[in-house]
């Protein structure tokens, strides 16, 4: 029963998706955070978005970055590292191979946390004011 167990992990890591797929989809996530970080680096709360109409656009990546900068800012708030971090670690693994157990739970705990730690830190922001 074991061998049999061994051979279909072993015939799951040799498919195409696991020796290049999962690497090339850990580093687009890579550089799906990367644009995220630069894009809220540049923000600047006059430019264009969903949210507001200002005089133009000075975010690096233009009106999609400026989009991007406003949603995030707006639904994350200070909990914009969490949400980045958990995102590089999801590449490591998808990166190295490694598999990542109960993937839908971790997903909704991690969302239901960030959305927490957004609402604690705005009343605490607000208990200061």
């Amino acid at each position: 029963m074991k061998k049999t167990m061994a051979k279909k992990h072993q015939k799951k890591q040799d498919t195409f998706y696991y020796i290049f797929g999962r690497p090339i989809i850990g580093i687009a996530v890579v550089i799906a955070n990367i644009f995220m970080i630069g894009s809220v680096c540049c923000y600047c709360p006059t430019d264009n978005s969903f949210n507001k109409t200002g005089d133009g656009i000075q975010n690096m990546f233009g009106m999609f970055g400026a989009n991007t900068a406003d949603f995030i800012l707006s639904v994350f708030g200070l909990s914009l590292p969490m949400f980045l971090l958990a995102f590089f670690g999801w590449a490591k693994k998808l990166c190295s191979k490694q598999e990542i157990t109960y993937k839908w739970f971790r997903f909704f705990v991690w969302l239901l946390g960030l959305l927490l730690t957004a609402l604690c830190l705005d009343y605490a922001n607000n208990l200061g004011g």
